[in-house]
């Protein structure tokens, strides 16, 4: 038989407290080095977004001091008619909601000749076609989705230039 031996009393050996060590100052370099690129790159993107929430969203447009508008007749002739009075511009301007925007290429198969060019107050021209009475494309930006009422209005416009009534979208006005 095996004997037990009998469980002492005493406590254990107490080792002695070691002292706190100090974080390693590189690795806290790091940390606030790459704590300050996040608030950075943070910060920039906030700032560019907020500079160009106009320009994302056309907003631009809204700025238009004249209007071209494009529209097909009955034998396929293209008709222009401008704009520039400004009662007339600011009624299209008003018109024009924009109910939506999606940057980016769009291709469309389409042979429609139906487009309004925007001039804005810097000179530049934004180049708009219609694809239905709410979906537009930006030459060269990407979609935006309107009310209907600008459609009626540029409509409008077109017909009270035309003496007859005109639908932009169609071909044989």
């Amino acid at each position: 038989m095996s004997q037990v031996e009998p469980v002492s009393s005493h406590s254990p050996e107490v080792l002695p407290a070691r002292p706190p060590s100090q974080p390693s100052r590189l690795a806290l370099l790091i940390w606030a080095g790459v704590a300050l690129f996040c608030l950075v790159m943070f910060g920039s993107a906030l700032g560019l977004y907020l500079w160009s929430r106009e320009r994302f969203e056309s907003k631009d447009l809204k700025e238009a001091t004249a209007f071209k508008i494009t529209y097909v007749l009955k034998g396929n002739r293209t008709k222009t008619v401008e704009v520039t009075d400004p009662a007339a511009v600011q009624g299209l301007v008003d018109a024009l909601e924009i109910t939506s925007t999606q940057m980016g290429p769009y291709y469309a198969g389409t042979n429609n000749q139906a487009a309004v060019d925007v001039t804005l107050p810097d000179g530049r021209s934004a180049h708009l076609v219609f694809m239905t009475q709410t979906q537009i494309n930006r030459t060269g930006w990407g979609i935006i989705m309107t009310t209907p009422a600008f459609y009626r209005k540029i409509n409008e416009a077109a017909s009270k230039a035309e003496g007859k009534p005109i639908d932009i979208l169609r071909v044989d006005n």
